[in-house]
């Protein structure tokens, strides 16, 4: 039905996410939470906000999606290059999320109507002002938008197949306030350290217990409290 009728379907997901939404074609494969949809050339939003997304997978979760505070469809798109870039003025910026052609309108804001928007397997740098870049080779990030406030779950590896540092916040997207934890058990901190380019890394093989907890207020941060256990 959806790959034989797909006006139908794209009038029912323009309803769902309360965008235009098209794509250029669809495949379907059934999953134990449901259909998952695979699009080309999918376009969401109106021509002074249009996000374009090459190639993406849509999870309708027909079970789950029924409950409060479960969205209903999960958007998937895979290997993005994202930047973390500090700005001149000190904010950072994240590069790198689905293409806009303008920015009438934030592409989370755009897309927040999809429910979850999920990013796997992709490259994260990370460009601090006035230091070297950090390359990231392995980032899986879950990012939930509802109105001002944001929620994020990111996996990060420092090498493939290596124990991720887990990375979960919860912010208002507006004054970007709000609590951060970053933390993970079993790490290979070597592994971490091995990525900043300036430090001379030991030989050392240990496994760590990391756990750091952030309050930012209107972008700065106010209280930190840490705790690794090697």
């Amino acid at each position: 039905f959806i790959e034989n009728n797909p006006a139908k379907v794209q009038q029912w997901l323009s309803e769902q996410v309360n965008q235009p939404v098209s794509f250029k074609t669809s495949k379907t494969e059934w999953t134990r939470r449901g259909p998952k949809i695979s699009l080309t050339d999918l376009t969401v939003g109106k021509s002074d906000s249009l996000v374009r997304i090459g190639k993406a997978d849509l999870l309708v979760s027909i079970y789950s999606g029924l409950f409060p505070d479960h969205p209903l469809t999960e958007l998937t798109v895979k290997g993005l290059f994202l930047r973390l870039k500090q700005q001149p003025d000190d904010r950072w910026v994240l590069l790198g999320l689905p293409k806009q052609d303008s920015v009438g309108k934030d592409a989370l804001d755009v897309l927040s109507g999809f429910g979850e928007l999920q990013i796997a397997n992709s490259v994260l740098v990370i460009q601090p002002k006035n230091k070297q870049e950090i390359r990231v080779p392995q980032v899986d990030l879950r990012l939930r938008v509802q109105g001002r406030m944001m929620s994020i779950g990111l996996r990060a590896q420092a090498l493939k197949q290596d124990t991720p540092l887990l990375f979960v916040a919860n912010l208002d997207r507006k004054a970007i306030t709000g609590k951060i934890w970053i933390g993970g058990f079993n790490l290979h901190i070597n592994h971490w350290l091995a990525l900043f380019p300036s430090v001379q890394v030991p030989k050392i093989k240990s496994e760590s217990e990391l756990n750091i907890w952030v309050d930012l207020e209107q972008r700065r941060v106010m209280r930190v409290h840490s705790k690794l256990l090697v």
